[in-house]
């Protein structure tokens, strides 16, 4: 075989290759599209699930059928992904969050598992994904708080009405991110992080509370606390709750199963 029809072989062998990239990544995308909106619905005792190309002006949509929508707050605005499927909600750091009043639904006081994917702008600053306090600290006002903080570690706080106790794992700014926490009453509090490298995990077994506070008065808020304030600069693309303690495989699965909008 000539040397000339050996490149061309390769050439063409490369060019396969390429297109079968091509061919492949638009069905990963849909895929992972799908198994975003399903997956969720099969974790237990499901409180809310929120992805945010499910919206009417004010409102984004709970797609768990108990109407528990999330109220726009702020200069709302979304954005299209590069794949042209998956929609975002871009939060501006300054005034957009989304919030629900406090109900039965929400007012968990037992097990709590909480999982989403986000998109931190900055290093160094507090991007509060998910929450139902008005403190970044413990106190009668905090319930529990899931968050990317200043120091870029993945936390999920739960507190007893005076003691916040917390677990973390690094996460990285400027990508986007799968985030999962999980709370057992007196028995642990769980982060996993799963990124483009990886997956990651933290976990804190050392004086867990038997229960979380529960303020009547406080709302569950997805980009800033409860009131409007330590405002998130980035992007979120779906949320969920649940009134259960949720296991790694199955956060672990869901990440899988949706990454590939994303990356």
């Amino acid at each position: 075989m000539s040397g000339d029809m050996m490149q061309t072989i390769q050439r063409l062998e490369r060019e396969v290759a390429q297109l079968r990239t091509q061919i492949r990544r638009p069905n990963q995308v849909v895929e992972a599209w799908m198994a975003m909106r399903t997956i969720p619905l099969l974790f237990a005792n499901l409180r809310g699930v929120w992805l945010m190309n499910q919206w009417a002006p004010g409102f984004i949509y709970d797609l768990t059928g108990q109407a528990r929508h999330m109220s726009t707050n702020g200069t709302v605005a979304f954005q299209q992904h590069t794949n042209n499927l998956l929609r975002y909600l871009t939060l501006d750091g300054s005034s957009t969050y989304l919030s629900r009043a406090s109900e039965a639904g929400l007012e968990i006081t037992g097990s709590l598992s909480v999982i989403g994917w986000f998109y931190k702008s900055t290093a160094g600053t507090q991007f509060p994904l998910i929450s139902k306090t008005s403190s970044l600290s413990g106190s009668a006002n905090m319930a529990w708080l899931f968050t990317i903080g200043s120091s870029d570690n993945l936390n999920l706080t739960v507190c007893n009405g005076t003691t916040a106790t917390n677990a973390t794992t690094p996460a990285p700014a400027g990508e986007w991110v799968c985030c999962a926490g999980n709370y057992s009453p007196g028995t642990f509090v769980q982060v996993f992080l799963g990124t483009r490298d990886g997956w990651s995990s933290g976990q804190n077994t050392t004086s867990i509370p038997a229960s979380i506070n529960n303020p009547t008065a406080v709302g569950v808020t997805i980009g800033a606390l409860h009131g409007g304030s330590s405002f998130a600069s980035g992007n979120c693309a779906m949320v969920a709750i649940m009134n259960s303690t949720s296991n790694e495989t199955l956060f672990r699965n869901f990440f899988e199963h949706t990454k590939g909008a994303f990356f």
